[in-house]
């Protein structure tokens, strides 16, 4: 069976690369801020631009890139916010180093590794295919599982003649910039659930 191709070859670029940030992105993003349990590693100035660019990259698209898809521009801004007058050469942020960082910068965050939650993954994904949800859409419902923290509370209030259910849905800023995960798209999707879904179920039960 061939492979279904869910994104143009634009959007793959995209998101398999840094975005190209904003000045007052980079200014949020790439700090200075260290934590003392990594200041043995960082007193060189190539493992001092690596470890900011990874960490501000993660920030940005909660996920890690090779040194070699660090875009010159933000090595240049991270260099000269270091202080640092000659061209860095990230080809020298070695993987045992980077690997390393990557573990902080996770733990910093309260995040966990992909490889430790594939398990997690998988079962949503399943749950996934058995919606009328297109492939695409699953993608995009998946990069939200990773990388999304939101809070589902459901109020149930009692009424003459029924139950009424309230629900709150917070924390949708920290889910993608995307058009899949604007508001009115989950608000589509709880009344479309709350509905028509949770109706036909009831009566079906």
């Amino acid at each position: 069976m061939p492979r279904i191709n869910l994104l143009k070859n634009k959007d793959i670029e995209i998101f398999d690369n840094p975005a190209e940030l904003t000045f007052e992105e980079k200014k949020v993003l790439f700090t200075l801020d260290f934590d003392n349990n990594l200041e043995p590693n960082l007193r060189k100035d190539i493992t001092i631009v690596g470890y900011i660019l990874q960490k501000g990259y993660f920030l940005s698209q909660k996920k890690f890139f090779a040194p070699s898809q660090f875009r010159e521009e933000d090595i240049n801004y991270v260099s000269k916010l270091c202080g640092i007058e000659y061209k860095i050469d990230i080809t020298e942020y070695k993987r045992s180093l980077y690997t390393q960082h990557r573990i902080f910068i996770l733990n910093k965050f309260g995040y966990r590794a992909f490889s430790d939650c594939i398990a997690l993954f998988e079962k949503e994904a399943l749950e996934l295919v058995k919606t009328p949800q297109r492939p695409k859409e699953i993608f995009y419902s998946l990069i939200s599982f990773l990388e999304g923290e939101s809070e589902v509370k459901f109020d149930l209030i009692t009424k003459e003649k029924g139950t009424k259910i309230r629900v709150t849905h917070t924390g949708l800023h920290s889910f993608p910039n995307d058009p899949h995960f604007k508001r009115e798209r989950f608000e589509w999707g709880w009344n479309n659930l709350l509905g028509k879904n949770l109706k036909t179920l009831l009566e079906n039960d």
